[in-house]
């Protein structure tokens, strides 16, 4: 057998590898997915009249009706497409556009239900927190990013070096230097529009330069990047808005995430007593009930106990704080490690006097925060049950990189990036295994 033929036959080999473990997880890379699963997503856009997760024929519909007076316009708030006050051939006009990919400009509602007008197709975007960037890579729209402010994570953020993309001083809100590299950017795409919106959390994200921003009208779009559900949401209308390919990309990558999330729902309802947990990040901190972590867990089949209101999250005071939670079956600890393979044991050791009291000590485990968020909650529900759901965790983790961020597959010597080649957890076995001593 020469060696050409010895290449074909491993490419085909791993296809067919490749494609059985996509089918175990419920995955088809290059089938027709649109719609191919039920999601409650609506599409935050003006003008989508039926709030459904489309712009399409459903909604010009409903906006003639109303036109034609054979419905009352107060049963579809969102048909009035520039929201004036009246339904109208103004409102038929923008949708078509909307629908046809043509400029034009569009109100979206936020996830804090702020309505903020943008013009679409959207670009020259910044985005401000770690976890807002990813979103915009998964769905191809990395070209559309004009800044951007976040931690820094040289292999995640890699796909930045465009050329075009600039990284601006800050990880999580808007720094004095930020802040004059944006006017500076505005006022290099002055002739495109300038910035076509800011992307951020909440109000911190702007520091102390809202009022500013707000004067020189870039709007500015909320989005609860940390929530997981919330984040996938935002994904479906964010492609939208970009338009295109990025389109396509978020339809998929919605439609993805949900068929993991729905597998993991109908795998639980045979589990009548759900895996006690508490969720925690930055080595010291527990997870309020809200918070993005405590959600992961749940959609992971967890019981989050805390007890803690709120979506952010709790300083632990004192070693001894952790045994309130004493009993937990699961401590669940969130930390970014980027895409590289961690001193697992030193990392454990740094963080181990917050949670060694604990009588849960030998059930803590680190989740790789770094990770796609439908990928986390995949390795957590295979932690909490590892028989229903066992290589549910790597067999997502391959699909994702592949399908989402497959310029990650560049750092592997075979050009494919294995889960093995980086940290996504640690366990306490895992440690010990490796020499850990605590």
């Amino acid at each position: 057998m020469n060696k050409k033929m010895i290449a074909a036959v491993a490419v085909i080999l791993v296809v067919i590898i490749v494609g059985a473990a996509y089918a175990v997880i419920g995955l088809n890379s290059g089938d027709d997915k649109k719609n191919s699963v039920d999601y409650d997503v609506a599409l935050s856009i003006m003008g989508n009249a039926n709030e459904d997760n489309y712009l399409d024929s459903e909604d010009t519909e409903i906006i003639q009706g109303i036109i034609d007076g054979k419905y009352s316009q107060d049963a579809y708030k969102f048909a009035d497409a520039n929201d004036d006050g009246a339904v109208d051939e103004k409102d038929l006009e923008i949708v078509n556009k909307l629908i046809n990919g043509k400029e034009t400009e569009a109100i979206v509602v936020d996830q804090e239900n702020n309505k903020v007008k943008v013009q679409v197709p959207l670009k020259n975007i910044i985005s401000i927190n770690s976890e807002m960037l990813p979103i915009l890579i998964y769905i191809n729209g990395e070209k559309k990013v004009a800044g951007y402010i976040s931690s820094e994570y040289e292999v995640a953020q890699s796909i930045m070096d465009n050329g075009f993309s600039k990284k601006l001083d800050g990880s999580r809100a808007i720094t004095a230097a930020s802040y004059s590299s944006i006017v500076e950017i505005d006022s290099k795409l002055s002739s495109e529009g300038g910035i076509g919106a800011i992307l951020c959390l909440n109000d911190s994200a702007l520091g102390n330069y809202a009022d500013q921003l707000h004067t020189a009208q870039i709007p500015i779009i909320k989005i609860k990047c940390s929530n997981p559900i919330e984040s996938i949401d935002a994904a479906l209308t964010l492609g939208y808005l970009l338009g295109g390919e990025c389109k396509d990309k978020a339809y998929d990558y919605v439609e993805d995430s949900y068929k993991v999330l729905n597998k993991i729902n109908d795998a639980l309802e045979s589990v009548s007593k759900k895996t006690t947990c508490i969720a925690m990040s930055m080595g010291t901190h527990v997870a309020e009930i809200n918070s993005g972590y405590s959600v992961t867990t749940k959609l992971a089949g967890g019981d989050v106990i805390c007890g803690l209101e709120g979506d952010g999250s709790q300083k632990l005071q004192e070693a001894e704080s952790i045994t309130k939670w004493d009993g937990v079956e699961h401590i669940v600890e969130f930390r970014s490690m980027d895409f590289i393979k961690e001193d697992e044991v030193a990392m454990w050791d740094k963080y181990a006097e917050h949670v060694e009291k604990s009588s849960s000590y030998q059930d803590v485990v680190y989740i790789n925060a770094s990770l796609p968020i439908i990928v986390k909650v995949a390795y957590v529900a295979e932690i909490f049950y590892p028989e229903l759901f066992k290589d549910l965790g790597n067999d997502t983790f391959r699909y994702f990189i592949d399908t989402y961020s497959s310029y990650l597959n560049d750092m592997s010597d075979d050009n494919r990036l294995d889960p093995e080649e980086i940290t996504t957890i640690v366990t306490y076995e895992s440690y010990k295994a490796q020499g850990g001593s605590k």
